[in-house]
C-alpha cells in the first residue's frame, strides 16, 4: 500500500509545503525546452516503466501466494501506476504529430480496456470541452456518481461515431474504436493464457480502477465550467478559464504538467513542459490527489469547489 499512502497522503503534504509554481518561463526558454531531447526521452522511459510494472506485477501476481489484503494491495497500486501515471502518459503521447508517439499511446490504452479514449478525448473532448455536448465535461450540481455513467457510457458512444477512418463510407471494420476494443479483448485472453484465472483477474481489477481513476481527474477539470454559445450558434473558442487549474510544484511534476489543464486546452499542440500558467483560470485549492478523494463525497466537494466557481459561471 506505499503507492496509495504516497499518492493520496504524501503527495498532498510535500505539495503544501513546497507550494505553487506560479511563474512563467520567457519564450525563448520555451523553445529551448521544446527542442530538448530529454523531455522526449523520459516520455519513452515511463512508457517503458509503465508496462514493466504492469508485467511484472503479472508474473509476481500468479506465481507467488498472496493474501487478500496483500492482492488488494496490489491490484489497488497497480491501477494507480496504470491510471494516474499510465493514462496521464497516453494522453501526452496521443497529442503529439509524430505516429510513433500515437501507437505508444494506444499500446498502453488497450491495456487498461480504453483504447477509445485516444479516438474521444482527441477529436470529440477537445471539441466540445466545457459544454452539454461533451460527455466527459461534468456539470454544475452533478455529483461525480452522475457523471461515471454519463461519461463511460458517453465517451464510447462519441469515440464509435468519430473513430471511422472513412467519414463517408463508414465500413464497421473500419472503425478504430472497434479495433482498440478487439485489442483490448486480445490483451485480456494474453493475461489469462499468461496467468490462467489470477491473471484475468488481474487485467480487469487494474483496468477498472485506472479507468475509475482517469475518470474522476475528469470530473475535476472541467467542473461547472461552461463555455457561452455565440450569436452565430456556435460557442465560444476554447479559454484557459474553461478549465481547472492546479499550480502545485510537486504534483505537476508527477503527473508532466497535467494539472496545468488550462492551457492545455487553450493550446492543444504544446508539449508538457511548455504548458504555461494563467491568472484568470480557477485555481483548485489542492493538487489532483486530495481533489480526486474530494469528489467522492459530494457535499464536502460542492463545499470546496462552488465558492470558487468564477463568477461569470456561478450558478444561482
Amino acid at each position: 500500500m506505499i503507492v496509495p499512502l504516497f499518492s493520496f497522503v504524501l503527495v498532498p503534504l510535500i505539495d503544501k509545503l513546497i507550494g505553487r509554481d506560479t511563474d512563467n518561463f520567457t519564450e525563448d526558454c520555451y523553445k529551448k525546452l521544446e527542442r530538448n531531447p530529454f523531455y522526449n526521452w523520459l516520455l519513452i522511459f515511463l512508457f517503458c516503466g509503465i508496462l514493466g510494472s504492469l508485467y511484472s506485477s503479472l508474473y509476481v501476481f500468479t506465481n507467488y501466494k498472496f493474501s487478500f489484503y496483500e492482492a488488494l494491495g496490489l491490484i489497488f497500486s497497480l491501477g494507480l501506476v496504470t491510471g494516474g501515471m499510465g493514462i496521464t502518459l497516453a494522453h501526452e503521447l496521443g497529442h503529439r504529430k509524430e505516429k510513433r508517439y500515437h501507437f505508444m499511446a494506444k499500446v498502453l490504452l488497450v491495456h487498461v480496456g480504453y483504447g477509445h479514449f485516444f479516438v474521444e478525448h482527441n477529436k470529440g473532448h477537445h471539441r466540445h470541452v466545457s459544454t452539454k455536448k461533451d460527455p466527459a465535461s461534468s456539470r454544475f450540481g452533478e455529483s461525480l456518481y452522475s457523471f461515471l455513467p454519463r461519461t463511460l457510457i458517453g465517451s464510447y458512444k462519441s469515440a464509435f461515431q468519430l473513430g471511422f477512418f472513412d467519414k463517408n463510407r463508414k465500413v464497421l471494420w473500419k472503425n478504430q474504436t472497434l479495433i482498440l476494443t478487439l485489442v483490448t479483448l486480445f490483451i485480456g485472453i494474453l493475461f489469462a493464457f499468461l496467468g490462467g484465472e489470477k491473471g484475468l483477474t488481474l487485467f480487469f481489477t487494474q483496468s477498472m480502477l485506472a479507468v475509475l481513476f482517469l475518470e474522476i481527474i475528469n470530473y475535476v477539470e472541467h467542473y461547472g465550467l461552461e463555455r457561452k454559445m455565440n450569436p452565430s450558434g456556435r460557442f465560444e473558442k476554447v479559454r484557459p478559464h474553461h478549465s481547472w487549474n492546479s499550480d502545485y510544484l510537486f504534483s505537476n511534476a508527477l503527473l508532466i504538467n497535467l494539472q496545468r489543464h488550462s492551457d492545455h486546452h487553450a493550446f492543444a499542440e504544446r508539449p508538457y513542459q511548455n504548458l504555461r500558467t494563467y491568472e484568470e483560470a480557477p485555481q483548485l485549492p489542492w493538487g489532483y490527489p486530495t481533489m480526486m478523494i474530494l469528489a467522492l463525497f459530494p457535499p464536502l466537494w460542492e463545499r470546496t469547489v462552488h465558492p470558487l466557481l468564477p463568477d461569470r459561471f456561478e450558478k444561482s
